[in-house]
This record gives C-alpha cells, sequence and structure tokens, in this order.
C-alpha cells in the first residue's frame, strides 16, 4: 500500500472512537519544510464543525488514539490544526528490498479493481495525416492507458475512423433515414500510414472503429428514432433539429440538414452510446482544444437519450506550438527524426493537457541539464556503469546499517512516492506528473553521487549503496516505461 494510503488508514482507525469518516475526506499532502515533517494533514480543521470542537483539540484526540509505530517516528502539531508526521529511516529502508522483488510491478496497485475504461484518443478522416497536435493528442492518450493500467484498470484503446459519405437524400422520404453503404477496407490507405507512424511511436489500439460501420449496423438509424421520440427533435427550415440547449448547450443543433445530409453531430453521439452501451463505467475521448464546442451537444444528446452524461469524460488538448525553427513547418517525423523517439515521447508528455506545448528543437538537442530527457538517460546511463562495472560486488541485505545521511533519507522518501504519483496521475488523468517524478528523481541520484562515492574498500558500505542505485534504476525505468521511452543503458 503507498504511504499515502496507509497514513488515511491509521487516520481513519484513530477517529473511530469520535466520528465516522470516508477515508476519501482525508487529505494527505507532503511537507514543502523537512523541518516541518514528511507529511502533513488538515483533518482536524475539516472536522472542526462536525464535532463542535477547536481543531486544537480534534488534533490532539487523533495523535492520542494513533498506532502505527512502524511507520510513523514523530508527529507534531503546527499553526492550532495540523498535523504533521515524520517517517521512521527503518521503515523507508525495508523498500530498497521491495523495489528489488518487485522490480518492474513496483508502483503497481489495483486502484481501478478491474473497473473497464475506454480511450479513444485517435481520430481521423481519409483526408488527415498525422501532425505535431494529433501527434500530442495519441501521446497523451498512449500514456493515461498506460498508467490507468498500471493502476489496475481494464483499459480499451480505440481508434475511430470517420470514413463514411453522409447521406444526400431527404430523411422524410427514407424507412431508414440513412442508406447503407459498404466498407471496401476496414483501414483506408493513409490511415494504414497514420498506422505505422503510431507503431513508430510505441503506440497501439486494441479495437479500430469506423463512422462507415455504425451506418452499416443501423446504429445511426436506432439512435435517430430515439431522440426522435423523446420529443426534443423537432423540425425547422426542412431540416431536423436537436434541442441540447435545454441541456446547458449554448444553442440548438443540426442533425440532418434540408438536403438530408447528416451532420458529423449525430454520428458522434452515435458512436459515444455505443461505447456507453458497452459497460464502461466512464469513456475519455481525446480531442484538440478547437473542438471544445461540441462537448455540451454531446453531453446534451446523451442525457436526452437518459445516459449518464457524467460517464463520458472529454480531454480537449491545447495546440503544440513550434519555436526557433525560422517559422518552417515541421513534421512529428522530421521532429522524431532529430530529436528521436525518447525525446519526442518525452516532450509531448512533459506539460499538462490545458498549456500550449512549445516545441523548441534546439533544446532538446542540448546535451546539458536543461534537456530534461536527456539528462534522465544520461542519470541512468551513469547508474548503469556503476551496476555493471560492481555488478559481482552486489549482494541481498536483510539490515541496512550503514545509509544515513539526509541525501539517501530523501531519495528513499522519493522512492516510497512513486505509487503515490501514479495513482494521483491516474486519478487526475495527467501524465506530466510521471514526467516531472522521473527528472525529480535523477536530480536526487545526481546530488547523491556527489557525496557519496562507490568503493568496494568497505564492503557493507559499497553493497548497500550498490542495492539503493539499484531500486533507483529500477523506479527510473518504471517511471519511463509509463510514458514510453525505453532508456538508454549507454550514452
Amino acid at each position: 500500500m503507498s504511504i499515502k494510503n496507509t497514513l488515511k488508514e491509521t487516520i481513519k482507525n484513530s477517529l473511530k472512537d469520535i466520528c465516522e469518516i470516508d477515508i476519501k475526506e482525508i487529505n494527505i499532502e507532503l511537507t514543502n519544510n523537512n523541518e516541518y515533517g514528511d507529511y502533513y494533514i488538515n483533518i482536524p480543521i475539516v472536522l472542526t464543525e462536525k464535532l463542535k470542537k477547536s481543531p486544537l483539540e480534534t488534533a490532539k484526540l487523533i495523535i492520542k488514539n494513533i498506532k502505527n509505530e512502524k511507520l510513523i517516528e514523530k508527529i507534531e502539531i503546527i499553526d492550532q490544526g495540523f498535523i504533521t508526521f515524520s517517517l521512521k529511516k527503518e521503515y523507508l529502508l525495508s523498500n530498497i528490498n521491495n523495489i528489488l522483488e518487485k522490480k518492474n510491478n513496483y508502483g503497481r496497485n489495483n486502484t481501478g479493481h478491474n473497473q473497464k475504461i475506454n480511450i479513444d484518443f485517435t481520430t481521423t478522416d481519409q483526408d488527415n495525416t498525422l501532425d505535431v497536435n494529433k501527434l500530442r493528442e495519441v501521446i497523451y492518450g498512449d500514456n493515461l492507458c498506460r498508467i490507468m493500467n498500471f493502476c489496475g484498470y481494464d483499459i480499451t484503446r480505440e481508434y475511430y475512423i470517420c470514413d463514411s459519405e453522409k447521406s444526400k437524400d431527404n430523411y422524410q422520404d427514407k424507412n431508414n433515414i440513412y442508406e447503407l453503404y459498404k466498407i471496401n477496407k476496414l483501414i483506408p490507405d493513409n490511415i494504414s500510414n497514420i498506422k505505422n507512424d503510431l507503431d513508430i511511436f510505441r503506440i497501439n489500439f486494441n479495437i479500430f472503429t469506423t463512422r462507415q460501420s455504425l451506418y452499416d449496423n443501423c446504429l445511426v438509424d436506432e439512435v435517430l428514432t430515439k431522440l426522435r421520440y423523446t420529443n426534443y427533435c423537432y423540425i425547422d427550415e426542412n431540416s431536423l433539429w436537436l434541442k441540447t440547449s435545454i441541456f446547458g448547450d449554448s444553442k440548438d443543433r443540426l442533425l440532418i440538414t434540408n438536403n438530408g445530409e447528416y451532420t458529423d453531430l449525430i454520428s458522434d453521439i452515435t458512436y459515444n452510446v455505443t461505447k456507453i452501451n458497452k459497460g464502461y463505467i466512464k469513456v475519455i475521448d481525446v480531442l484538440p482544444q478547437q473542438k471544445k464546442s461540441s462537448n455540451n451537444s454531446l453531453k446534451a444528446a446523451l442525457a436526452i437519450l437518459e445516459k449518464k452524461s457524467s460517464i463520458l469524460d472529454i480531454k480537449n488538448l491545447e495546440m503544440a506550438k513550434l519555436i526557433n525553427n525560422d517559422n518552417k513547418d515541421i513534421s512529428h517525423i522530421e521532429i522524431m527524426n532529430i530529436i528521436g523517439i525518447n525525446a519526442t515521447r518525452y516532450l509531448f508528455a512533459s506539460k499538462k493537457i490545458t498549456e500550449t506545448l512549445e516545441i523548441d528543437i534546439n533544446k532538446h538537442l542540448e546535451k546539458s541539464n536543461k534537456n530534461s530527457i536527456y539528462y534522465i538517460e544520461s542519470t541512468n546511463a551513469k547508474i548503469c556503469n556503476i551496476l555493471e562495472k560492481y555488478k559481482k560486488n552486489i549482494k541481498r541485505i536483510d539490515k541496512f546499517t550503514t545509509i544515513k545521511s539526509e541525501i539517501t533519507y530523501t531519495i528513499l522518501k522519493k522512492l516510497y512516492q512513486f505509487e503515490d504519483i501514479v495513482i494521483t496521475a491516474s486519478e487526475k488523468e495527467e501524465p506530466y506528473l510521471i514526467t516531472t517524478y522521473a527528472y525529480e528523481l535523477s536530480k536526487l541520484f545526481n546530488s547523491f553521487y556527489e557525496k557519496e562515492f562507490i568503493t568496494i574498500k568497505n564492503e557493507i558500505y559499497s553493497n548497500e549503496r550498490l542495492n539503493l542505485i539499484l531500486a533507483i534504476k529500477i523506479v527510473i525505468n518504471n517511471s519511463l516505461d509509463l510514458i514510453g521511452i525505453i532508456p538508454r543503458e549507454e550514452m
């Protein structure tokens, strides 16, 4: 169990004779200053009204009832209600062997309880090609799939192909409202080219769904019929409209034009209905920022169809912006060829999805600490070199006795935070947290390496540090795997 969840359980148990509390109400945060411990909670302040006690009184009651001597070294009350916790070094040291045993499964958890989630992170039509903005969407979607799968969710990766023609026949003259079309190919030639590009970037899918199939399987007809029977459809100027404005949309939306042409909205509604009907607890659609205006339309349509619109979670990503390249267009493949796949994947994962992604090619060609992925990979290569050099000296340790410095204590805390970081990245659906973590852990290793040399003069001293370094390597590698990066062992 993660440290945060362990502390939450400890706090909940300390309150069982005082009041009932949902563990989700307990918020554990890292302190910014080691003088105030490692973690803090503000639950005494949150419970002030409920218990009719001052935060200080509640804090004292919690501390009195806390029983977890194995984990907690010291507990203090600060600022009239905040409780801080300092962790035992023995507890943190024991995690080294835990990492070495679990290896690539370290940090894996079951917070998702095998719940089914559909993530659709590539939508293309026959004339589209992959570009830097679509690459940002697919890398985000792929990373999110990796992270959520690592957290125990049952993830389906879906690729939506907008391949069909729109009906030119007037819907009033047709029994089925539209004509069925035949599929010539599941994946058109240029879509296959996009798929080849995605393979290069280590991105794959479970399902390829074509818009054409929604028509061929009469699913659009079925959804249109249901919408018409809800009394939320109306005809104006010989066109079919949907009253989405009643459900929070900015205006009503057109479904079928006066010449019988179907809008993209009706197929988008149908597509999302079919996904929801498959029993997913959440359906995540990854779309560009410019399509944000359609979010409310889709959710309104789902509400009209009495589907849980909250199941649909639409992620609108800000655009990528090329800088320092003389304003010349540059393709996603050119970026990869210049800076490499690892650097490209790291770059496209390094920002919040609500932030514009600035692509500075020159910066990512630098071999310096300013180039984050170069710094991480060079750190990994340095660790590999050390482990290869002293591999005959690495032996299992039952009890660590010489690791006592402040920097090693900081590293131990950072290693233990990995599972919490992964869980948070999954819950917030923000892979950039993993890129930040990998960089911070790399910085800590280099600070440690500058202060504590690895030697074979003292066997116990050296062996303990080699085990620690191996644990650091495992966690760095696990972090990078979650963002699709295969770390280099030589630079």
